[in-house]
């Protein structure tokens, strides 16, 4: 019997604080109309107490709107809704903290339920068809929370209200309800604010960082490093950023290098700038030699001219440098390329007074791939019984015009021997001259027509190539070998000169067609041609002569020539 009533004490007990924790207040339940201050407060969605919700029986619902107090925004999410059997719950929504329910209007009981909070009381509502509503929801559930700064002594503001000073062992607040705060941490003038959120699971102490602060500028050698400070990634140098006079680390990396250092930023005859070198470096001499002597010569590294001549000494990083050495009119240029294990001094052989510098002693500047656009022309020559006749598609036109636009390839090996190739798309494009529209039967008294033709080809140089270089900036080259033309699409269309809008007739594919002279597709080109470059700008111009016959006639033969006007920027 004891027992029994043991149990019911402590069940009771326990449904006392659980009850305790979620409250609805009854007293607060009342009607509300459409402009009411608390409906123009939520603020985020304006339309959300204007739609016109209906159940399930085709009534307006009624809007129930609780308003929330000492509850967290992922906790106000987890909420169970609870009406009686014959209601409604027809949509829900959470706005700026608070719930807006759309349900059956009419009497009920109302409850919520939290999975760590428990049950609420149970209300009831008397609810009319289309009317808004509001009610107040409230938590019990507090905890206790700690606060410590950096420097200790910091003022400790929680919702703009002062709550004490830390100390070394920081500053409890006991018994705030579950919900969310702006926490502000300050200290002689230093402010660090936090916006937090009191929960079951949430943390219980929290730290500030109010030390003054400095602004400092750090740099990179080379620059565009990514900047880390004390682990947390900042930017890319250079850069300003402000730090807390303590000590940090500094890092900075680069292309899989890095550099770092550890520094008391306290110390207040620490300079504002700092500089971290990312990349490897190494003691790299220069020499210049005439008839196998030492000369003093002028020194160029990456187009940048040094003060001291050589022999020099300089720290150059990995890679490859252009380095041109200068010695009374005379000069070497190469690139040479610095490593961990590689050489560290490099001899420079200048050119004595009466010798000669052949074409491959040359140190040439490269510039292999580039986009190109240009003027292109063909031309079919038509041989029989000795005689040539030349012609462009119509025979009214002796060229057939076009313009030609594509990837320019000019890799070099040795001495000036190179290679001229890439690829080219082609477009062409030719209008013959008016002519009397006939019949079948050879009849005129149409009026007068035109006709049309277009083509899409692909050309593929393969040339070798010799370039002569004058200066760093300007060179001469020729070239010769064969040139292989794909066409891609070529078709043609007549039309009466009363009517150009929808041709009489077309021809979409006249590749292989006797009517066209057997126009094929493919064909090689024997090409010769030159040109001159010009730091990035390169000028070319070559011909070719076909060496495929186009023609299917016997004792006929029909080659295609062509010419090529064209402009690149090479890099």
């Amino acid at each position: 019997m004891n027992k029994k009533i043991f149990f019911t004490a402590v069940t009771l007990f326990f449904s006392i604080i659980s009850y305790a924790q979620l409250e609805l207040k009854q007293n607060t339940f009342k009607q509300i109309s459409s402009d009411d201050p608390t409906i123009s407060n939520m603020g985020t969605n304006p339309h959300l107490f204007g739609e016109k919700v209906k159940d399930k029986d085709g009534d307006l619902c009624a809007i129930l709107l609780v308003k929330i107090d000492k509850v967290a925004l992922s906790d106000i999410k987890k909420f169970d809704l609870y009406v009686d059997e014959d209601m409604e719950i027809v949509r829900k929504e959470i706005e700026n903290g608070n719930l807006c329910i759309y349900l059956t209007g009419r009497y009920t009981k109302f409850w919520v339920v939290h999975p760590s909070f428990g049950k609420s009381n149970i209300v009831q509502l008397k609810l009319e068809i289309g009317k808004t509503y509001e009610i107040q929801l409230t938590n019990g559930e507090t905890a206790d929370l700690s606060f410590y700064s950096n420097p200790a002594g910091a003022n400790i503001y929680i919702n703009g209200e002062w709550k004490g000073k830390t100390a070394d062992n920081g500053l409890s607040v006991p018994k705030l309800p579950y919900g969310n705060y702006t926490v502000m941490a300050q200290l002689n003038g230093i402010k660090e604010e936090k916006n937090i959120e009191i929960t079951e699971t949430s943390d219980r102490s929290y730290s500030f960082n109010v030390m003054q602060k400095r602004l400092f500028y750090f740099n990179s050698d080379p620059q565009g490093a990514t900047l880390f400070i004390d682990g947390t990634k900042i930017g890319t140098t250079p850069l300003s950023h402000e730090l807390t006079l303590e000590f940090h680390n500094i890092k900075a990396t680069l292309n899989g290098e890095q550099d770092s250092f550890d520094k008391n930023f306290a110390d207040k005859d620490l300079p504002n700038t700092f500089t971290l070198n990312v990349i490897k470096k190494k003691s790299v001499q220069i020499n210049a030699l005439v008839d196998g002597q030492r000369v003093s010569a002028k020194v160029e590294i990456d187009n940048k001219e040094l003060i001291d001549k050589t022999p020099v000494t300089e720290q150059l990083t990995y890679g490859k440098h252009k380095v041109n050495v200068q010695y009374y009119g005379r000069s070497k240029t190469k690139n040479i390329k610095v490593t961990e294990s590689g050489k560290s001094h490099f001899d420079f052989k200048l050119p004595g007074q009466s010798s000669i510098t052949w074409p491959w002693e040359k140190d040439r500047v490269v510039y292999p791939i580039g986009w190109s656009l240009g003027y292109v022309q063909k031309q079919w020559v038509l041989t029989y019984e000795n005689e040539k006749i030349k012609y462009g598609f119509w025979d009214d036109d002796k060229y057939l015009h076009g313009i030609q636009t594509g990837l320019r390839i000019t890799p070099h090996f040795w001495g000036g021997i190179g290679l001229n190739t890439g690829l080219f798309y082609e477009f062409y494009y030719s209008k013959s001259d008016p002519f009397e529209v006939l019949d079948t039967e050879g009849y005129g008294g149409y009026g007068d027509g035109y006709a049309t033709m277009m083509e899409h080809s692909l050309y593929l140089p393969l040339n070798l190539e010799y370039r002569f270089q004058f200066s760093e900036s300007f060179q001469i080259f020729v070239n010769g070998g064969i040139g292989l033309d794909y066409g891609l699409f070529a078709g043609a269309d007549w039309y009466m000169k009363s009517d150009d809008s929808n041709p009489y007739y077309s021809e979409s594919d006249i590749y292989g067609k006797e009517d066209f002279g057997d126009y094929t597709r493919f064909n090689v080109s024997a090409e010769f041609g030159g040109g001159i470059r010009i730091r990035h700008f390169q000028l070319n111009f070559n011909m070719a002569k076909g060496l495929m016959n186009q023609t299917k006639e016997e004792n006929v033969t029909v080659k295609q020539n062509k010419m090529m006007i064209s402009a690149s920027l090479m890099y």
